[in-house]
This record gives C-alpha cells, sequence and structure tokens, in this order.
C-alpha cells in the first residue's frame, strides 16, 4: 500500500491518504470504512537473521501516519497527537459512522474476515516469532532495503535474553499520593494541510518556505495579544512537508482566543480553497524562486481551530514533540 499519487483516485484506487489512510467497505477486509496502514514491505516475522529484510523504501513514505482524520465528540478531549494540536470538535460537522459493525464482545473478535475467533481467554499469542536466543547477523546484505547502514553489530555481541517465567512477577502496592494539580494552559491555534503540485520536496527549501508563509499570513489577521493583528510569516509554524513529488505542508498559527481561532480558520479556508484556489495558487507562483513551479493546489486538511488545554508538565513534553517534528520537517 502507498499514497495515493497525482494520477490515482483516492476512494478508488487501492492507496492511501496522506494520513496513510484507506477508505472501502468490503467485508472481507474488516467490519470498518476507514482504517490507518503502515505502508511498505515486511517480512512473515519468522526470520531469525534478517528480521528487518525487506525493508520499505523511499517510495512508500510515509511509513506511519502523520495525522488523524475525524472529529472529537463532545466532552472528549483529543489532543495532542501526532504534530496536531487537537481533533476538530464533531459539533462543527456531521460526521458518520467509520464502521459497519456494532456489537463485538470481550468474546469474540470480529477482525479480519470478521472470524468471531473466541476471545474469553484473551488475545491469541503470536508462536511463531524467533527465539531471542536464536537471533544473529545476517551473513549476505539484504537486497530490498533503505537503512543508513546495514553493518552488524560484530561478533562480540550478546543477545540479552528473559528467562522464561510460568508467573507473572507480582507488582509492588503503589503508594497513594496527592500531588498538586500542574497549572492549566490553553493554546489556540488557526491549523490546516495544503498540497502543492508541481514542486518536490528538495525544492521546497527555507526560501520557499519562508515565501509559503508570508502568502498564509496575508490572509489572517488574527496575532498578537488581541488576536486582531495582521500576522507575518513568524507567526506561521510549518509542522511538517512531506517528501512525495506533491509536497503536502501542514502548518499552524497561534491566536489569542478560541473566537479569534474560530475566525482565522474561517478566513484561511476562505482564501485558500473553491474560487479562490486559482488566486491563491498565483500568490505562490509569484512569490517565484522555486514555487514558481507550483501548477496546482489542494487542501488536504481544511483549516480548523484547535483549543487544547494541558497541564505545564504536559506543555514541556509537547514542546518537545514540537521541536522535533519541525526538526524532521
Amino acid at each position: 500500500m502507498k499514497v495515493c499519487t497525482s494520477s490515482q483516485t483516492y476512494g478508488t484506487d487501492q492507496c492511501t491518504d496522506a494520513c496513510t489512510g484507506y477508505i472501502k467497505t468490503d467485508a472481507t477486509i474488516d467490519k470498518f470504512k476507514y482504517r490507518y496502514h503502515m505502508l511498505g514491505t515486511y517480512n512473515d516475522g519468522t526470520q531469525c537473521t534478517s528480521p528487518s529484510c525487506p525493508s520499505p523504501a523511499a517510495t512508500y513514505y510515509p511509513f506511519t501516519n502523520m495525522c488523524l482524520r475525524g472529529c472529537c465528540p463532545s466532552g472528549v478531549t483529543c489532543s495532542p497527537n501526532l504534530g496536531q494540536s487537537s481533533l476538530p470538535a464533531c459539533s462543527a460537522y456531521t460526521p458518520t459512522a467509520g464502521y459497519t459493525y456494532t456489537t463485538a464482545t470481550t468474546v469474540s473478535s470480529n477482525g479480519a474476515g470478521g472470524d468471531g475467533a473466541d476471545m474469553a481467554s484473551g488475545l491469541s499469542q503470536n508462536t511463531g516469532g524467533c527465539a531471542c536466543s536464536s537471533l544473529a547477523c545476517e551473513t549476505s546484505a539484504c537486497s530490498s532495503q533503505s537503512w543508513k547502514s546495514t553493518t552488524c553489530r560484530g561478533s562480540s555481541g550478546t543477545n540479552t535474553c528473559p528467562a522464561a517465567s510460568s508467573s507473572p512477577t507480582p507488582l509492588p502496592t503503589p503508594t497513594p499520593s496527592s500531588p498538586s494539580p500542574s497549572p492549566t494552559a490553553t493554546t489556540h491555534t488557526v491549523e490546516s494541510t495544503v498540497s502543492l503540485t508541481g514542486i518536490s520536496a528538495a525544492l521546497f527549501t527555507t526560501t520557499e518556505r519562508t515565501s509559503f508563509k508570508d502568502v498564509i499570513a496575508s490572509y489572517l489577521q488574527v496575532c498578537g495579544t488581541a488576536g486582531a493583528t495582521q500576522c507575518t510569516s513568524a507567526d506561521v509554524t510549518i509542522v511538517s512537508a512531506s517528501r512525495r513529488d506533491t509536497v503536502s505542508v501542514q502548518f499552524r498559527v497561534p491566536t489569542a482566543s478560541s473566537t479569534s481561532a474560530a475566525n482565522g480558520a474561517n478566513a484561511l479556508n476562505t482564501a485558500i480553497s473553491g474560487t479562490n484556489a486559482a488566486t491563491f495558487k498565483a500568490n505562490l507562483v509569484a512569490k517565484g524562486g522555486n514555487l514558481a513551479s507550483v501548477t496546482a493546489t489542494s487542501v488536504a486538511v481544511a483549516p480548523f481551530a484547535s483549543s487544547v488545554g494541558r497541564n505545564a508538565a504536559a506543555g514541556v513534553a509537547f514542546s518537545l514533540l514540537m521541536a522535533l517534528a519541525v526538526l524532521f520537517a
């Protein structure tokens, strides 16, 4: 399975969207309408000397999902995940069920093919894998891989395998505690993902990123402490830009409140989609450089308002996650 190319039709051809999701209602697969895939080649899981052969090459990028589809039900917190601050609230949409089966129980599994396997004693175990003590270095190179290095760790390495146990070691009884709650802060943002046809990721350099942010910022007047100031390129953060012939750019713009975030999402959606899509493309092309090669734009994830509340500790983890996302963008 791969992400759909410009010559394929999502929902018709056997390919995924930018979130590595495949949509199809087929009871021979499972009881879902939409499912996330890990893309690329893989082996049968029983190899002792080459567990990662074959491995997916760049043509299968991204190998795991980089975003989420759907919406967040009322009363549920859906954040943060996969570089997104949150999923949009379901109250702003008319959601449809993503499955066709509703009576699964702990006794019966209705997974692949709806086989109804007995789950009364728990999930079944994979007994066909390679034993830890049998793992060893491959003596020949894998013909289908794209690892940065194929050098084995050397003959000096030994396997440290866990000892078999007939019964699990009981966990210590936790000591109750009453930690003081961390202060909670709410972050409001306008977020979206846009695809640019005609320019590769290699050509989407720092210059093109700045020009892209200039164009996005020109549509938004939701910045500043009051959420009413004209935004600049410095206010726009590019979270990721996927490595394909069509560059998919995920970005966000912080603002002061949920109201200004909603206003910004509406303004941006109007500016980059529908009858204004051609003007959006023209504005990008007018920036020159490699953006002059953009032949078309499309909105992969429609602009939406995000309001995320998190405590200080979660905020630190979230900031580290965002730093890594930008580092690899």
